[in-house]
């Protein structure tokens, strides 16, 4: 039966990092490996990890050179026949997740990339945000597929390589303007809340905007990112200023 690589990265998460495990247990879903690749954590996170040490099937604790090159040691120690990354201060949305998504997987042999919606934890206000039935060139271009929600064969990763070391916030929107723009994956979108994503991450509270662009280039001529990305940024803060000062 179709087995899941469930990576998960860690750094000092002792305040999350127990819900994250008690989720992948929850499965109902047999078919599980559970991999944590651990930065050396200096909090209790470790102690955590080996009171769960009996459902972890890898688990690994040293410095690495940031989120991207963790994960790519998860891809690397990965077993099963679909990867998924589920952070440490991230959980599913229920216990039947993998269940559902597994059903979908063996209904579609040819199937790569599946995946769903997300639900944000905003300081304990889960807010759901479903993701398009489509991935167009245009959407890529203003928006992207968010990688807490994504199911991939490992055998993508084969064809793609693994995530860019070089970027500190988008190597996975890097990584998923490949798949769709180089490679034109078997895909498919399910309908369900695939994970509930915390919002304290490095994507929350940095400036990623000029790394996005700087990949972007790669894939947009000039004239598709100014319309797709560049110009809308422009209006909405136009119009947000503008609100604010009719406000006053």
């Amino acid at each position: 039966m179709l087995t899941f690589s469930i990576v998960t990265v860690s750094l000092n998460s002792e305040s999350t990092v127990r819900a994250c495990l008690k989720s992948v247990i929850g499965q109902t879903y047999p078919h599980i490996e559970h991999i944590v690749i651990d930065g050396g954590s200096t909090d209790s996170t470790l102690d955590i990890l080996q009171e769960y040490r009996h459902s972890i099937a890898h688990l690994t604790s040293e410095p690495d050179d940031g989120i991207y090159s963790a994960m790519n040691k998860g891809i690397c120690a990965a077993t099963g026949e679909v990867v998924f990354f589920l952070n440490s201060d991230d959980r599913f949305a229920d216990n039947e997740v993998l269940d559902d998504v597994a059903r979908n997987f063996s209904s579609n042999t040819s199937l790569e990339f599946l995946y769903g919606n997300i639900i944000w934890d905003l300081d304990g206000r889960l807010v759901a945000h479903k993701q398009p039935e489509m991935i167009t060139r245009d959407f890529l271009a203003r928006k992207t597929i968010i990688h807490q929600t994504i199911f991939a064969k490992r055998s993508l990763f084969q064809k793609t390589g693994l995530f860019s070391e070089e970027l500190r916030i988008v190597a996975d929107y890097e990584w998923i303007l490949k798949v769709f723009l180089a490679m034109s994956p078997v895909y498919e979108y399910l309908d369900r809340d695939i994970c509930v994503m915390a919002t304290s991450g490095a994507s929350w509270s940095t400036s990623w905007e000029p790394e996005r662009r700087l990949v972007m280039r790669k894939y947009y001529s000039t004239f598709e990112i100014l319309r797709n990305r560049a110009l809308p940024m422009l209006w909405r803060r136009v119009r947000g200023s503008l609100r604010e000062t009719l406000r006053r």
